[in-house]
């Protein structure tokens, strides 16, 4: 069964509980916007044994054009394998299962494990490959996402915290963002606000660090998403008044996946 599907211009690629990989080169007709696919390529684990079927992510290049990176997480297993194309690059081994991955930049990775994370170099031989690891809070990281040298990362105690991966310091969070875990995070184009959905069917907008503390800013910014120009005061899923939030909704069911787009 598929467990992870991960898409970006001119790709989409989807793992299954093994790790096993298919990525499909999308191919747009002028003229139309339909999409569809031109090639397709697999890409296979290096090894089988001391795992069983999980937990397995998927991230990719965040290039646009000529990016052919890709890196797959296995929870069971404890690694995580870099591709270029259909190449095999590297294998990380981690401490405990991974249960997040992004791409820094197109040579780095924060992988999550447990109640933190790690940078980890592809070019780097010492430690395994492992820059720093940083622990983060009491729960269990779920979420990540990076943007230009921002990384925000999200988990079972609900709290969006966001880190500059140049210095490994952490900028700012937004606690009590949703009543439940929070399952996906991403950052929007302005680097100051980010948008979270959780196990259920809440997902919220928020903002963090030094732009919540400033009223005007979290007004404009509310306008700018909601299209209105006063932000109403919102009670957060946990029923508690968060004056980082800006807006949020309940769908109908429980969320199977979320996409931001940014136009």
């Amino acid at each position: 069964d598929i467990v992870t599907v991960a898409a970006q211009p001119g790709r989409l690629a989807c793992s299954d509980s093994f790790g096993n990989v298919v990525v499909g080169l999308l191919e747009s007709s002028s003229g139309s916007s339909q999409v569809k696919i031109q090639s397709s390529y697999a890409l296979r684990p290096s090894r089988f044994e001391y795992g069983e079927p999980g937990y397995s992510g998927i991230a990719l290049d965040k290039r646009t054009g000529s990016a052919s990176m890709i890196a797959c997480a296995r929870y069971f297993f404890k690694d995580v394998s870099a591709y270029d194309r259909d190449i095999s690059v590297r294998t990380f081994h981690t401490g405990a299962g991974p249960t997040a991955i992004t791409f820094v930049d197109d040579q780095r990775l924060a992988i999550a494990e447990g109640y933190g994370f790690g940078l980890w170099d592809l070019r780097m031989a010492e430690a395994g490959g492992c820059t720093i690891r940083k622990p983060v809070g009491p729960g269990r990281i779920y979420s990540m996402h990076s943007l230009d040298h921002l990384l925000a990362v999200g988990g079972t105690d609900r709290v969006v915290r966001v880190f500059d991966v140049r210095n490994h310091r952490i900028l700012g969070q937004w606690s009590n963002s949703l009543k439940y875990a929070c399952r996906w995070v991403s950052l929007h184009s302005d680097q100051r606000t980010c948008f979270v959905a959780g196990v259920d069917n809440e997902i919220a907008a928020g903002t963090w660090g030094e732009a919540r503390r400033n009223s005007s800013k979290k007004t404009e910014a509310a306008a700018e998403l909601k299209g209105q120009l006063k932000a109403p005061q919102m009670v957060s899923g946990a029923l508690a008044r968060s004056p980082s939030r800006l807006y949020g909704f309940r769908g109908d069911s429980p969320w199977v996946g979320v996409s931001l787009s940014m136009e």
